[in-house]
């Protein structure tokens, strides 16, 4: 019984493996759900579907261990350039300011972060010190499953908040 346990362990804990049963259990529920393996290419269906992958791969395999103010950056940019490409479509131009504003300055401070620190100096060192404590508002703010979720919540409860109204006649 051990040497099964200890093979669930290390299949657990295997990156690739968790990706594979992922997206085989999504190529499954797909199949299921709607008769075809793949989902289409309406736009809907690919901010869902781009959505869960993007906050699986992050997990997996971007920050599974630590993120850095240059992990933030690779994630907020990505973002900041579907947000530009969508404002039109986008329905609450408030909320939209907001998400953009939030991405500029997650990337703006990762960048003075990553600027000021000196690594010749002490960690007392006063610009040090203001680089960890932007490092530390960047990381808890800018991890990958925290942007992509947040996003994906967003278009989730927009889509179907805008699929649930009355039609007016």
């Amino acid at each position: 019984m051990q040497p099964i346990i200890t093979k669930m362990r290390l299949l657990l804990t295997n990156r690739f493996v968790l990706f594979s049963v992922f997206s085989s259990v999504f190529v499954v529920v797909q199949y299921c759900s709607f008769g075809s393996w793949l989902p289409s290419t309406e736009t809907k269906d690919i901010w869902f579907y781009s959505g869960i992958f993007m906050v699986l791969f992050s997990m997996l395999f971007i920050e599974p261990y630590y993120t850095s103010p240059k992990n933030v950056i690779t994630n907020a940019i990505p973002l900041l350039l579907v947000f530009l490409a969508i404002k039109t479509d986008f329905g609450d131009q408030h909320l939209w300011w907001t998400t953009v504003v939030v991405l500029i300055v997650l990337i703006i401070t990762s960048i003075i972060a990553l600027t000021i620190e000196n690594k010749n100096k002490s960690p007392d060192y006063r610009c040090n010190k203001v680089s960890n404590i932007l490092k530390d508002f960047v990381v808890i703010i800018g991890q990958g499953k925290v942007l992509y979720s947040a996003v994906f919540v967003y278009f989730l409860l927009t889509y179907y908040s805008n699929q649930c109204r009355p039609i007016k006649t």
